[in-house]
């Protein structure tokens, strides 16, 4: 968890943007939290989705939708789901009606290759 706070040693640090526009930073923190989503016990990912609405800059809601409804590996689909409903669960009413609208056009899009790629 430490990549998504920039917190840790240098192979965990925080990815800066080349381009400044974040680009670079969000697939790299994408890239982490899949990671955590795929590997983390529960209590990890539980800290990871409720970190993303503290911090919802590192990854888009729609990316995690995005992934649900992709042909990732399906422990990964049903984790990024997981981690919406966390979200969606604690978060106010405006972000929790954003995390259900960005799953609902994600469900309506064809199935896409990767999401986190």
């Amino acid at each position: 968890m430490a990549a998504m706070d920039g917190t840790a040693s240098r192979s965990r640090r925080r990815v800066r943007p080349a381009d400044g526009t974040g680009g670079v930073r969000q697939g790299a923190e994408a890239r982490a939290l899949a990671l955590v989503l795929l590997y983390g016990e529960p209590p990890t990912r539980r800290d990871a989705a409720l970190r993303l609405l503290d911090q919802p800059e590192f990854v888009s809601w729609s990316t995690l939708a995005s992934t649900v409804w992709s042909t990732d590996p399906l422990s990964l689909r049903a984790r990024s789901l997981e981690a919406l409903g966390v979200a969606a669960g604690h978060a106010d009413e405006h972000t929790a009606q954003a995390i259900l609208d960005e799953l609902w056009e994600a469900a309506q899009q064809p199935r896409e290759q990767s999401a986190c790629r």
